[in-house]
């Protein structure tokens, strides 16, 4: 909130930097579940939390997030070994968007980040269903 109130000049409320603790404590419960992958062909696997990709695989996890207040947009992506240990990770405030051009931006900044890295074998998960689809199509 503070980072927030300095670098952005407006406050967030209390109930705002609740909803968000209890959503990275959910996020951070979830990545400890170490399901193997859904190899049915598929793409879409449930309940939706990080799965381990196959040894010599990187996994990449991306989200795009837009306020309903003003319509910034931030992105992030976390990459991690098949065993969980996290690599690399990034975020980056995107300015006015739409939800599904954040989530889309988001890979999007994931896959270049792989590529200067020289990550070729790469596993990218997302929860958003519909750039699931526009991405298999």
């Amino acid at each position: 909130m503070r980072n927030n109130w300095v670098f952005n000049g407006y406050r967030l409320s209390t109930e705002f930097a609740y909803h968000k603790s209890v959503i990275c404590a959910r996020y951070y419960a979830e990545s400890s579940l170490l399901d193997e992958c859904d190899h049915s062909g598929s793409g879409i696997s449930h309940p939706v939390h990080w799965q381990r990709p196959e040894e010599g695989w990187i996994c990449l996890n991306t989200d795009g997030v837009v306020s309903t207040l003003n319509g910034f947009g931030s992105i992030g992506g976390v990459f991690r070994a098949h065993d969980g240990g996290w690599i690399l990770g990034f975020n980056k405030s995107i300015g006015i968007t739409q939800p599904l051009q954040s989530e889309l931006w988001a890979i999007l900044t994931g896959l270049q980040l792989a590529q200067d890295n020289g990550y070729e074998r790469l596993l990218i998960q997302s929860d958003n269903l519909e750039v699931i689809t526009r991405l298999n199509a």
